[in-house]
């Protein structure tokens, strides 16, 4: 069986009035990760939660306004309180068909691909991955910047908290625990 799938540039014909040739929105935009529940109540200016691990990933629905069919393309940014770029990654190629609502996975700090190093390397790899998600602390702010063909560009933020008190919470016992048997012996 084989099937095709052809895209037509057709205007649509309303009686609402004119329609933009490419239009878009970005309707929401949600960090996704293990939120720490009882933080929201220490912290309520963060609207999109406390996280206990850097985000990993964003939740976008972007809706087609225009009457054409577009390649999206565009760039995420996580900022830190400083105002520092700690993420730039490209948004996932998809097309975004006309008056329809997509949901897109960005991936901000995608896991390393280690299948193909040998072992010593893939353990590094991880380690070090580990240390990157759990040593962010503080306020963050994401900015999806979205490309539209012959049009401005649409950018929607999101702020959010990261506290990674399990990982502190365990590196500071066993600090602790370390410092107290060099003092015992």
């Amino acid at each position: 069986e084989l099937g095709a799938l052809f895209f037509i540039k057709v205007p649509l014909l309303t009686l609402e009035g004119d329609m933009s040739s490419y239009s878009a929105k970005i309707e929401s935009l949600e960090p996704e990760g293990n939120k720490i529940p009882f933080a929201e109540n220490l912290l309520p200016r963060a609207k999109a939660g406390v996280f206990d691990s850097a985000v990993k990933k964003l939740l976008a629905d972007i809706r087609n306004d225009g009457i054409y069919h577009f390649k999206m393309s565009g760039t995420v940014t996580v900022k830190n309180i400083f105002g520092r770029n700690v993420v730039e990654e490209p948004l996932p190629v998809r097309y975004l068909l006309p008056n329809r609502t997509r949901s897109i996975d960005i991936a901000v700090l995608p896991p390393p691909n280690t299948e193909s190093l040998p072992f010593l390397h893939r353990v590094f790899k991880s380690i070090t991955y580990n240390l990157k998600t759990n040593t962010y602390l503080g306020p963050y702010s994401a900015i999806v910047t979205l490309n539209i063909p012959d049009e401005p560009p649409v950018i929607k933020s999101v702020n959010f908290w990261v506290i990674p008190w399990q990982f502190w919470l365990t590196l500071g016992i066993l600090i602790a625990g370390g410092l107290f048997v060099f003092r015992k012996f």
